[in-house]
């Protein structure tokens, strides 16, 4: 069932090297079933069906969603870990999703940008494409975007038992087996297309170490990232809240197997915690560690 929830007027804005407050109207969100399978609260979506609607962030100047860079810039994950050297090429940013990371002893405004293409290559000489953050200084401003954009972040889980895992990726046999399986049935084949069951395992990095997209919302609420993790992190499931079976396709063929997604929380170096969903395919849990 599809409901609205309201969201509070009073969201953050972060500028680089510093926190401030931003106040932007009242904001109803589509949600299925509970505030924590919510679609982003975009007053404004861009304009094109390959930019995802409310997911995005509209450039102000063109009604699209890309946003050039001045230059390579660093594509860092929620950890402050370099992943590689984003290309000058434009790029689509995830609406809300920013954030104050320290990376290398330096503190400063980044914005989460989705499927960005780095300039390092892999054997073959392809090109990895990887979503994380990317400096706020690096993007070229269009009109007052994305400096004025307001983070919104994904509830806080209830209280109540934790239980701790390890962010593993998925085993090589899941991601061989379904990692070009879709999550909805109207996305389009192939393995270059988004919404792959593979895009919420293991995704490679230049490192070999890989990352995993952290979500805002599922898959089928918009499921958009608010995070991507190194694997290896920790992340901490919410008992109080129930894990989700997401519908698989093998092309537009509804398959049997379902994709389960669970909420908790993963750390933050300088907030503490971030919260949303994970696939349980990209986690193990850590021996005792309720």
């Amino acid at each position: 069932m599809k409901r609205k929830v309201l969201f509070p007027s009073l969201v953050a804005l972060l500028s680089v090297g510093a926190a401030a407050a931003w106040a932007t109207p009242d904001k109803v969100a589509e949600c299925r079933g509970s505030a924590y399978t919510c679609k982003l609260p975009n007053p404004s979506p861009p304009k094109g069906k390959s930019c995802g609607g409310v997911n995005r962030l509209k450039n102000p100047l063109t009604g699209g969603c890309a946003f050039p860079l001045l230059g390579p810039a660093p594509l860092v994950d929620g950890l402050g870990g370099v992943i590689g050297t984003a290309s000058s090429q434009g790029i689509s940013i995830n609406y809300g999703q920013r954030k104050l990371i320290r990376v290398n002893g330096v503190t400063a405004s980044y914005v989460f940008a989705l499927g960005v293409r780095l300039q390092e290559g892999d054997a073959a000489g392809s090109a990895y494409v990887v979503s994380g953050w990317l400096p706020l200084s690096s993007v070229a401003p269009q009109g007052n975007m994305p400096a004025a954009m307001p983070q919104v972040a994904a509830p806080t889980s209830p209280p109540g038992l934790l239980k701790r895992y390890t962010i593993t990726g998925g085993s090589a046999k899941i991601r061989s087996q379904y990692a070009e399986f879709k999550v909805t049935p109207s996305a389009p084949l192939g393995p270059n297309s988004h919404q792959n069951v593979g895009d919420y395992l293991s995704r490679p990095t230049p490192s070999g170490q890989g990352v995993v997209n952290f979500l805002y919302s599922l898959p089928g609420s918009g499921g958009v990232a608010t995070d991507t993790l190194p694997v290896g992190s920790a992340f901490v499931a919410a008992s109080g809240i129930t894990p989700q079976a997401v519908p698989m396709y093998d092309g537009h063929t509804r398959v049997a197997q379902k994709m389960t997604f669970v909420y908790g929380r993963v750390p933050d170096r300088l907030s503490g915690w971030r919260y949303g969903w994970i696939a349980r395919w990209a986690i193990t849990p850590v021996e005792g560690g309720k």
